[in-house]
């Protein structure tokens, strides 16, 4: 049973793709838009899988059945921050 052995809470700081725009820009424009950085993306939930090629992170657990999940590609991470779990949680 899950609530014995709950799953460790993570913190994933990663980076995703953006589009820029849903029009047709001119390059010099685009190429000046592509020189900001991208904002980091911040997932926290429970570890549900660690793969070789992605990490996949559930919102909520409940006994033995997981709400929705987020698979991110490891080429994404930029961190995973593990917090403490104690039996209350």
């Amino acid at each position: 049973n899950r609530t014995e052995s709950p799953m460790q809470r993570v913190t994933v700081k990663w980076i995703d793709a953006e589009c820029q725009e849903d029009r047709w820009n001119d390059i010099d424009e685009a190429r000046e838009a592509c020189l900001e950085n991208l904002e980091p993306c911040y997932t926290s939930g429970y570890l549900l899988h660690e793969h070789p090629q992605h990490v996949t992170v559930t919102l909520t657990i409940g006994g033995d059945s997981c709400g929705p999940h987020l698979t991110i590609p490891r080429g994404c991470i930029v961190e995973i921050v593990k917090h403490e779990t104690n039996g209350s949680d």
